[in-house]
Protein backbone atom coordinates (compact mmCIF):
# COMPACT_ATOMS: atom_id res chain seq x y z
CA UNK A 1 0.00 0.00 0.00
CA UNK A 2 1.42 3.44 -1.04
CA UNK A 3 1.84 5.76 1.89
CA UNK A 4 0.65 9.38 1.36
CA UNK A 5 4.49 10.80 2.41
CA UNK A 6 6.00 8.22 0.11
CA UNK A 7 4.10 8.75 -3.12
CA UNK A 8 6.58 11.28 -4.73
CA UNK A 9 9.21 8.82 -4.33
CA UNK A 10 7.16 5.65 -5.25
CA UNK A 11 7.99 3.30 -8.48
CA UNK A 12 4.63 3.74 -9.82
CA UNK A 13 4.03 7.60 -9.50
CA UNK A 14 3.60 8.29 -13.15
CA UNK A 15 5.23 12.03 -12.45
CA UNK A 16 8.43 10.72 -10.96
CA UNK A 17 10.06 12.39 -7.98
CA UNK A 18 7.06 15.15 -8.64
CA UNK A 19 3.85 15.28 -6.19
CA UNK A 20 1.15 16.53 -8.18
CA UNK A 21 -0.94 19.66 -6.47
CA UNK A 22 -4.34 21.17 -6.95
CA UNK A 23 -4.24 23.63 -9.15
CA UNK A 24 -6.94 24.15 -12.18
CA UNK A 25 -3.80 23.48 -14.46
CA UNK A 26 -3.00 20.10 -12.48
CA UNK A 27 0.97 21.89 -11.92
CA UNK A 28 3.52 19.39 -10.54
CA UNK A 29 6.10 19.82 -7.50
CA UNK A 30 9.10 18.50 -8.15
CA UNK A 31 10.24 16.97 -5.15
CA UNK A 32 13.91 15.39 -4.54
CA UNK A 33 13.40 12.28 -2.12
CA UNK A 34 16.43 12.76 -0.06
CA UNK A 35 15.75 15.90 0.81
CA UNK A 36 12.45 15.06 2.35
CA UNK A 37 12.02 14.61 6.40
CA UNK A 38 9.32 13.02 7.30
CA UNK A 39 8.88 13.20 11.02
CA UNK A 40 6.02 10.76 11.66
CA UNK A 41 4.96 7.73 9.22
CA UNK A 42 3.36 4.67 8.57
CA UNK A 43 2.56 2.91 12.15
CA UNK A 44 3.56 5.86 13.75
CA UNK A 45 0.31 7.83 12.79
CA UNK A 46 -2.90 6.63 15.18
CA UNK A 47 -4.68 7.94 17.01
CA UNK A 48 -3.17 7.70 20.42
CA UNK A 49 0.43 8.59 19.15
CA UNK A 50 -1.02 11.89 17.26
CA UNK A 51 -3.32 12.63 21.08
CA UNK A 52 -0.13 11.85 22.97
CA UNK A 53 2.11 14.05 20.70
CA UNK A 54 -0.42 17.24 21.51
CA UNK A 55 -0.38 16.32 25.21
CA UNK A 56 3.71 16.09 25.48
CA UNK A 57 3.54 12.34 26.17
CA UNK A 58 6.24 10.30 24.35
CA UNK A 59 8.65 7.86 24.89
CA UNK A 60 11.97 8.93 26.55
CA UNK A 61 13.56 6.94 23.03
CA UNK A 62 11.56 9.78 20.64
CA UNK A 63 14.22 12.79 19.68
CA UNK A 64 13.36 16.35 21.04
CA UNK A 65 13.01 17.06 17.16
CA UNK A 66 9.94 15.22 17.00
CA UNK A 67 8.31 16.37 20.03
CA UNK A 68 5.63 18.82 20.28
CA UNK A 69 7.55 21.13 22.75
CA UNK A 70 5.06 23.95 23.55
CA UNK A 71 4.07 25.99 26.27
CA UNK A 72 1.61 28.73 27.55
CA UNK A 73 3.01 31.36 24.51
CA UNK A 74 2.65 28.62 21.60
CA UNK A 75 0.20 29.40 19.36
CA UNK A 76 -0.43 26.02 17.42
CA UNK A 77 -2.94 25.40 13.70
CA UNK A 78 -3.25 22.30 13.11
CA UNK A 79 -4.60 21.32 9.81
CA UNK A 80 -6.35 17.82 9.45
CA UNK A 81 -7.67 16.73 6.08
CA UNK A 82 -8.85 13.05 6.43
CA UNK A 83 -12.43 11.36 6.23
CA UNK A 84 -15.13 12.08 9.26
CA UNK A 85 -18.46 11.24 10.05
CA UNK A 86 -20.62 11.96 13.18
CA UNK A 87 -18.40 12.77 15.99
CA UNK A 88 -15.39 11.48 14.58
CA UNK A 89 -12.87 11.41 12.25
CA UNK A 90 -10.47 9.22 10.81
CA UNK A 91 -6.96 8.44 10.93
CA UNK A 92 -5.56 6.32 8.05
CA UNK A 93 -8.59 4.79 8.10
CA UNK A 94 -7.47 2.68 10.44
CA UNK A 95 -8.21 4.61 13.67
CA UNK A 96 -10.54 6.89 14.65
CA UNK A 97 -10.57 10.12 16.99
CA UNK A 98 -13.93 11.10 18.69
CA UNK A 99 -14.93 13.88 19.88
CA UNK A 100 -15.28 12.78 23.26
CA UNK A 101 -11.27 12.24 23.22
CA UNK A 102 -10.25 15.47 21.67
CA UNK A 103 -12.32 17.30 24.09
CA UNK A 104 -10.26 15.91 26.94
CA UNK A 105 -7.11 15.71 25.49
CA UNK A 106 -7.76 19.92 24.50
CA UNK A 107 -8.42 20.35 28.02
CA UNK A 108 -5.75 18.68 29.79
CA UNK A 109 -3.34 20.25 26.65
CA UNK A 110 -4.83 24.25 28.13
CA UNK A 111 -4.66 23.00 32.03
CA UNK A 112 -1.05 22.06 31.38
CA UNK A 113 -0.16 25.36 29.63
CA UNK A 114 0.55 23.43 26.33
CA UNK A 115 -0.61 26.46 24.38
CA UNK A 116 -1.80 30.10 24.49
CA UNK A 117 -4.19 29.43 21.40
CA UNK A 118 -4.89 26.82 19.25
CA UNK A 119 -6.35 26.65 15.87
CA UNK A 120 -7.56 23.60 14.56
CA UNK A 121 -8.90 23.39 11.25
CA UNK A 122 -10.98 20.03 10.11
CA UNK A 123 -11.47 18.87 6.40
CA UNK A 124 -14.16 16.24 6.69
CA UNK A 125 -17.41 15.09 6.07
CA UNK A 126 -19.46 16.35 8.88
CA UNK A 127 -16.18 17.82 10.14
CA UNK A 128 -18.13 20.38 12.54
CA UNK A 129 -19.49 17.55 14.75
CA UNK A 130 -16.12 17.23 16.21
CA UNK A 131 -16.37 20.45 17.97
CA UNK A 132 -19.70 20.22 19.26
CA UNK A 133 -20.04 21.19 22.42
CA UNK A 134 -16.36 21.75 23.05
CA UNK A 135 -15.78 24.50 25.37
CA UNK A 136 -12.08 24.45 26.11
CA UNK A 137 -10.41 28.07 26.60
CA UNK A 138 -8.59 29.53 23.14
CA UNK A 139 -9.32 26.71 21.26
CA UNK A 140 -10.68 27.95 17.53
CA UNK A 141 -12.27 25.67 15.16
CA UNK A 142 -12.91 25.86 11.54
CA UNK A 143 -14.66 23.05 9.57
CA UNK A 144 -15.48 22.28 6.24
CA UNK A 145 -18.89 20.72 7.00
CA UNK A 146 -21.57 20.50 9.05
CA UNK A 147 -23.95 17.66 10.60
CA UNK A 148 -24.84 15.47 7.58
CA UNK A 149 -22.73 17.30 4.71
CA UNK A 150 -20.20 15.94 2.76
CA UNK A 151 -16.86 17.24 1.93
CA UNK A 152 -16.57 16.92 -1.68
CA UNK A 153 -13.83 16.62 -4.64
CA UNK A 154 -13.45 20.00 -7.06
CA UNK A 155 -11.13 18.66 -9.25
CA UNK A 156 -10.65 15.33 -10.63
CA UNK A 157 -7.48 13.19 -12.31
CA UNK A 158 -8.62 10.72 -15.04
CA UNK A 159 -4.87 9.89 -15.92
CA UNK A 160 -4.70 9.36 -11.91
CA UNK A 161 -7.93 8.31 -11.28
CA UNK A 162 -8.14 10.20 -8.02
CA UNK A 163 -9.18 13.80 -6.87
CA UNK A 164 -6.85 16.09 -6.22
CA UNK A 165 -8.19 18.20 -4.22
CA UNK A 166 -11.57 18.91 -2.03
CA UNK A 167 -14.04 22.41 -2.25
CA UNK A 168 -12.56 23.65 0.82
CA UNK A 169 -8.96 23.30 0.64
CA UNK A 170 -9.43 24.59 -2.89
Amino acid sequence: MMNAEDFACNPRNVYPGSVLFSTMEHTSQKVCCEEINVDYKNSEIQNFGILNLFKGRSDNMITNIRKLNTNSDSRILIYVTSHGGLNFIRIRSKTVILREELKRDLLEMKLKNRFKEKVLILDTCEAFTLFEDNDVPDVYFVGSSLKVQKALSLVYENFLLTPLSDRFTF
